[in-house]
């Protein structure tokens, strides 16, 4: 027989102790209640619980204060906050400081005991993630992700100290910097590691059809939809969902993904029968959310369900200490014959470590990959580099600058400078692509690397813009 998990409640409002109590109580659970902290902490000493439900505004100790009395007794005690809307900024910062959950006032019970449920779940799961905490806290590095610098090494601490727990992460930074690494890192050091992980880069895919790849559709939905599909939301349950680019959604699929958030569960497009998902989020984004939210283009509470854990990705040229590192991290990758080491000369990593890097470690690996395909005699000269990484202004047939700073038709003076001379959006993409595609020399899978999409997501802009494309790739990307 399962024995029945014990949870303590501690709120200040009788009426509120008393009906939380009852939900718990008829869901099976064993409830012990308490009108304040000092209490609680109390009765601790006589027995462990295996979950707190603990209101945020208390006398005489807040619940913040709560919270770290218990953590101090026992780690692995899961905390859910109750609060009222106008404290989800402590809430949140609650949520940082080792929380598992908070629900706002007036308790909906549906949501509150899903959260229970999930924090105890997690709860099962302590033990063994401590033990990982503690190994992983010892090491200076993710796989996959290369670098030494004191940056660096801060940001390694912070995936490990996060990937144990459950909460929302939020990675900030500059575009090519890796975002998308230190998501796939914090996943496979979790508890979730055996269950999927996710992608969707939102900015990627038109806003009319955004929802229908959260969220999948049913057969007949719309126009199209010729048989029921999966949303990433419900391929990602039990593991990670990544939204890469999560500034760009519109107002509403906002509205709905928030929905999702709180109660972790949705419905697909042209459906109604309720999924319940258990996903953990990690988003990721190169705009100031702050300023997004002050300018209401981002909704703020989106953006405390999703800013609840930030990691800082520093871009390239704030740690170029790491630059020798990545360079030999990156020749091994790419090398056209791994048995084959290859040198790089000392001028090469001094030119290395003055440039800008707009393009971050994504410009860099395409410098690398340009250089690995020029040089002779396993050595890398500053000759076999690209002529902006040479100190030289390409010339006309000239292979252009890799992707991640890409060299666009030149404008006029300010004298001459006229409406007829502002290049579309549509234009610079194009010749973004075009340039992509010499620089591989019209390898279709490396250009679409370079430039950060899906090789079907570039075959379809290579036909829109008139590239030339071949029946059989156009048949590789045709709905099946």
């Amino acid at each position: 027989m399962t024995e029945k998990k014990r949870i303590f409640v501690v709120d200040d409002e009788e009426s509120n102790r008393a009906m939380l109590q009852f939900w718990l109580e008829e869901e099976g659970y064993e409830v012990e209640s308490f009108e304040d902290g000092p209490s609680c902490l109390e009765a601790m000493k006589r027995i462990t619980p295996d979950l707190v439900c603990l209101d945020l505004m208390m006398t005489p100790w807040d619940g913040l204060e709560v919270m770290q009395r218990i953590k101090r007794a026992d780690e692995a005690i899961p905390i859910i906050f109750t609060t009222a809307k106008n404290a989800v900024e402590t809430a949140v910062k609650a949520m940082r400081g080792g929380a598992f959950d908070y629900q706002m006032k007036p308790l909906d019970p549906d949501r509150m005991l899903v959260s229970v449920r999930n924090a105890l779940e997690q709860r099962n799961l302590k033990s063994e993630v401590r033990r990982l905490k503690a190994q992983l806290h010892e090491r200076h590095s993710v796989d996959g992700i290369v670098g030494a610098s004191k940056k660096m090494r801060k940001l390694f601490q912070q995936v490990h100290k996060v990937a144990t727990s459950d909460v929302s992460v939020m990675l900030l930074g500059e575009s090519g910097t890796g975002k998308e690494l230190i998501a796939q890192a914090i996943h496979h050091l979790s508890g979730r590691s055996d269950n999927p992980f996710v992608d969707l880069n939102c900015a990627a895919i038109q806003d009319s059809l955004l929802e229908s790849e959260l969220f999948g559709h049913e057969k007949g939905a719309f126009t199209g939809a010729h048989s029921l599909r999966k949303g990433r939301f419900e391929r990602a349950d039990g593991g990670t969902l990544f939204l890469d680019e999560v500034a760009e959604m519109s107002h509403q699929t906002q509205v709905r993904l928030l929905r999702v958030l709180q109660e972790r569960s949705f419905e697909r497009v042209g459906g109604n029968r309720r999924i319940d998902v258990d996903v953990r989020i990690i988003s990721a984004t190169h705009r100031n959310l702050e300023q997004r939210v002050g300018e209401h283009s981002f909704r703020q509470d989106l953006y405390y369900r999703l800013m609840v854990f930030p990691i800082y990705v520093p871009a390239l040229r704030e740690r170029t200490e790491d630059i020798p590192v990545l360079c030999e991290h990156l020749i091994k990758k790419h090398s056209l014959e791994p048995e084959r080491p290859v040198r790089m000369d000392a001028e090469v990593l001094e030119r290395f470590s003055k440039h800008p890097w707009p393009g971050n470690v994504r410009e860099l690996e395409n410098v690398i990959q340009f250089a690995l395909v020029s040089c002779e005699d396993a050595r890398i000269r500053v000759s076999d580099l690209p002529p902006l990484y040479r100190g030289e202004q390409p010339q006309a047939g000239s292979p252009p600058a890799p992707v991640g700073s890409p060299v666009l038709p030149a404008v006029h003076s300010d004298d001459d400078f006229g409406a007829d001379d502002i290049l579309s959006m549509d234009e610079i993409e194009k010749v973004a692509i075009e340039q992509a595609l010499k620089a591989t020399s019209g390898n279709v899978s490396m250009a679409a690397r370079q430039l950060g999409l899906g090789r079907t997501t570039l075959y379809r802009k290579m036909v829109a813009y008139g590239m030339h494309v071949t029946e059989k790739e156009k048949s590789s990307f045709k709905p099946s």
